[in-house]
């Protein structure tokens, strides 16, 4: 409530807001050595991850201009075509053109193809244009996917890009140890933002932009509140110091636990015939589909009859597929209850297909 309703210029503040200051670079300063950025780098706080996206691409933007006079309208940049839907959402309320915006095409794991886009880079300079940001995820809420982060970062440093990442799920899955090599070379982007109402057991409006401390010189170097749309940090950071969220070791736990039921529902599927797994399972996202005549319809079907179970069941798509999404977010949930979703899974296709059996037009025979 408080967050909500002051002003970061309200000239008399309360006691405990005045108390509560500190604490927020206490945050800032938390998440920065989680994530391996350096410990004075800037740390902004948003009502979406669009928006945090948003600031990434004007200190992008930012850099680039100050470092040469540059037409924007030639300006490009670069993500997967598995990307979440807020990296094109950002683009175009940073005033782009959707063609602005390279999607390079992924592997088989969902991973952005790293010599597909040194392609893209070389072919897009030939033709007069300005290459000057490359968006990967480090695993996204849309899939859960881990891009090859080191290497993208030695790309984004012998083409002079800046490297933003996606890391709605993957920034806080650093606490899990057995996930954290999954994301090594998470700490070389430029820019990092993510969602703490995902792991972090956060209210929504709680999105984190994370900049590395730049070491250019001042007249090329962006300022993390001049460059962006966000000229000021504000109280929506009390939100996250009113709420108590676990111990980071505990919560580590849970999403090493989440993680591991979700590669066991990832195995589930595989197992079935009628199921097909879209994508292989990197953190707590499953990725699948049920097989059979007119799939898009019955897996939106399937989705809307299971939506409200204790999964978190939604539809989204997987290379212009119609797919069912399962987050796994409840680390008190039990193999059981995953057997149990699988079955769930195959009741309801089984329904929908009879369904639509009993719907077709008969042929009449004499």
């Amino acid at each position: 409530m408080l967050a909500q309703t002051l002003s970061a210029e309200t000239p008399r503040w309360p006691a405990a807001v005045v108390t509560a200051l500190p604490d927020l670079t206490a945050l800032g300063g938390s998440l920065r050595r989680l994530t391996g950025f350096d410990h004075h780098g800037s740390t902004d706080y948003f009502p979406s991850i669009s928006q945090a996206h948003l600031h990434a691409i004007g200190l992008a933007q930012a850099r680039i201009a100050r470092c040469a006079a540059i037409n924007r309208q030639r300006l490009v940049a670069y993500t997967s075509d598995m990307a979440h839907g807020s990296v094109a959402v950002a683009f175009e309320l940073a005033g782009y053109d959707s063609a602005a915006l390279r999607q390079i095409a992924t592997d088989g794991a969902g991973r952005l193809r790293c010599d597909l886009l040194q392609t893209a880079i070389r072919a897009d300079r030939e033709a007069g244009l300005e290459p000057f940001l490359i968006c990967a995820a480090a695993g996204n809420s849309e899939n859960g996917t881990i891009d090859a982060l080191g290497r993208l970062a030695a790309i984004a440093r012998d083409e002079g890009l800046w490297l933003h990442l996606d890391a709605s799920y993957g920034a806080l899955a650093r606490l899990a140890g057995d996930l954290a090599p999954l994301l090594a070379g998470m700490e070389l982007a430029d820019t990092l933002a993510f969602d703490l109402y995902r792991w972090g057991l956060q209210p929504y409006a709680t999105a984190i932009l994370l900049g590395r401390e730049i070491t250019a010189p001042s007249a090329a170097a962006p300022s993390s509140v001049d460059a962006g749309a966000q000229l000021a940090i504000g109280l929506r950071a009390l939100v996250q110091w009113q709420q108590q969220a676990p111990a980071p070791a505990r919560l580590g736990r849970d999403i090493s636990r989440c993680c591991a039921l979700a590669r066991r529902l990832g195995m589930a599927v595989q197992q079935q015939p009628a199921l097909e797994l879209l994508l292989p399972v990197t953190l707590n996202v499953v990725c699948l589909r049920y097989l059979g005549d007119q799939p898009d319809a019955i897996n939106q079907a399937i989705v809307a009859l299971l939506q409200n179970s204790r999964f978190g069941i939604s539809s989204c798509r997987v290379r212009r597929q119609q797919a069912i999404r399962v987050v796994v977010q409840d680390a008190s949930q039990t193999p059981e209850q995953i057997e149990h979703l699988v079955a769930a899974l195959l009741a309801a296709g089984q329904q929908q297909r009879r369904q639509r059996v009993a719907a077709s037009p008969r042929t009449l025979t004499a």
